[in-house]
């Protein structure tokens, strides 16, 4: 038992870095962005200026810029991890799971991805959610993924939050609880803790059905990679539908196509994950996770003789 809760305190600690750093990423940059506004408002007045001016200006320049707070928080969230690790002396890939697997989870990687995108992101427009709800949802996805230059924007959202996130939700968190608990019970907490981090309640729901996709494949292949590999493909595709709207004119019957789609390529990726995920097990193929003790033995093992203190 005391083993059990140990690994569930390590994940609490976990999530409380993630929280940490984006938080902390986002006030970094709101606190930055306040000095540039108040030296520049300052210089033009002669040292007084208007507070609501500058409320004004600190707010649209926070709006415009909110993909460098995700910028900040992967810095943050991925260089205390390297410290932590480094500071124990074992291998952060390993600690995180991202490691090789068969080839094939990469393809079911993009069947799982292109499922994601017909049906998760449809069927919430044949759910009857209050029209000021569907609103602020699409508010809020074009402040996080069509906000400052479209380079900047891919890369905070299809490379930092999916590593970000992928590497703490799935391969920290879900690591950690899937020794203390069966497998079925860390999915659905790592998947409700990563659906509370979104926020709006529509994203909510959407990110915990997410996140328990990318927790199968993470399952039955071992390795944090093919679930980062699905969460990219889909924010890529988030990022351009947004920033181009190629996808903004579609009928009902769009939309009733996509999710039929959507739902055949779903059945599909979790039958062909399942299969192949006890082939790959049964051959020995996917390792199981390294504990940190044992991990910790074995960097020690592999140091020089002469470094060995005595």
């Amino acid at each position: 038992m005391k083993k059990v809760w140990k690994q569930i305190l390590r994940a609490a600690g976990f999530f409380g870095i993630f929280f940490g750093a984006e938080i902390s990423g986002y006030v970094i940059l709101s606190v930055v962005l306040s000095f540039i506004v108040s030296f520049r408002l300052a210089a033009q007045s002669g040292g007084s200026f208007d507070i609501t001016q500058y409320t004004n200006e600190v707010t649209a320049l926070y709006t415009n810029n909110m993909t460098v707070g995700l910028l900040i928080s992967l810095v943050l969230g991925i260089g205390i991890l390297f410290i932590i690790f480094g500071a124990r002396k074992v291998n952060p890939f390993q600690q995180v799971d991202a490691k090789k697997t068969p080839g094939v989870f990469y393809l079911l990687a993009i069947i799982g991805a292109l499922g994601c995108f017909f049906f998760l992101e449809y069927v919430m427009y044949v759910i009857p959610f209050p029209e000021s709800l569907m609103n602020s949802l699409n508010d809020s996805l074009l402040s996080t993924t069509a906000s400052g230059p479209f380079l900047l924007s891919f890369l905070a959202n299809v490379i930092a939050a999916p590593i970000l996130e992928e590497v703490f939700f799935r391969g920290l968190i879900f690591g950690r609880l899937n020794r203390a608990m069966p497998t079925v019970v860390a999915m659905i907490i790592t998947s409700l803790l990563f659906g509370l981090m979104h926020g709006h309640p529509v994203w909510i729901i959407w990110a915990f059905c997410f996140g328990m996709i990318i927790n199968y494949i993470r399952v039955q292949s071992g390795s944090i990679i093919p679930g980062l590999i699905i969460h990219m493909i889909l924010n890529a595709i988030g990022v351009v539908a947004n920033n181009t709207n190629i996808l903004s004119n579609l009928t009902m019957l769009h939309v009733i196509l996509f999710i039929i789609i959507g739902a055949l390529l779903l059945i599909a990726y979790f039958i062909l994950c399942t299969i192949f995920g006890k082939k790959a097990k049964a051959e020995g193929k996917v390792a199981e996770p390294v504990l940190e003790e044992e991990e910790i033995l074995y960097s020690r093992k592999k140091r020089p003789v002469d470094e060995v203190v005595l």
